[in-house]
């Protein structure tokens, strides 16, 4: 089954200040498409902070579309696959609030977030940071750029399904739903 790993950075604090976005579709330790884009966040506001981490500057966004532009492009990159993410809550906090911020109604997606996983799976570990859990599989990247940071959540996953063999991820954890259910749409 295929799966697609995804990873925001950000211009400042604001949920809705994506200026990169990197995308992987993967079927087990395979990477079957890549996507990336800079993106012209709806301020162009960038904190010296997020600079410092990953280096993208107002200036590598100027004439990037906006994520309206590219949203369409985005849902169909995803299509009905779900979605991976290291710490998930930030990178669909991002998502959320981005399509908040331009009035896009929010798609229903299901997602794992491989930062919870491996606290159930590797309980003994002190640091689950994607670095740390990259550094333990033994996969390089290069941290903070959001192609190279999707692709190492997908690698993370991969090794993770290939220790849980035969039993599988939906052994421990199932699928979050984004967004997430109201309470009238669970009872």
């Amino acid at each position: 089954m295929p799966y697609v790993a995804l990873d925001f950075e950000t211009a400042n604090c604001s949920k809705a200040s994506p200026c990169a976005l990197g995308m992987v579709r993967f079927d087990g330790n395979e990477i079957l498409q890549e996507y990336y884009t800079l993106i012209a966040p709806p301020e162009m506001r960038f904190d010296p902070f997020n600079i410092s981490i990953h280096g993208i500057h107002p200036e590598d966004v100027a004439g990037s579309p906006t994520f309206a532009d590219i949203w369409s492009d985005v849902l169909a990159f995803i299509g009905d696959d779900i979605v991976m993410a290291h710490n998930a809550g930030f990178d669909l906090g991002v998502l959320k609030g981005t399509l908040y911020k331009y009035g896009i109604e929010l798609p229903k997606l299901r997602y794992y977030c491989t930062w919870k996983l491996s606290k159930r799976l590797y309980p003994e570990l002190p640091h689950r940071s994607l670095d740390a859990l990259a550094e333990r599989i033994h996969f390089p990247f290069k941290h903070h750029n959001a192609l190279e940071d999707a692709k190492a959540c997908a690698a993370i996953f991969h090794r993770m399904e290939e220790e849980l063999y035969p039993a599988t991820i939906d052994t421990v954890m199932k699928p979050s739903q984004f967004p997430a259910p109201q309470i009238s749409e669970t009872l």
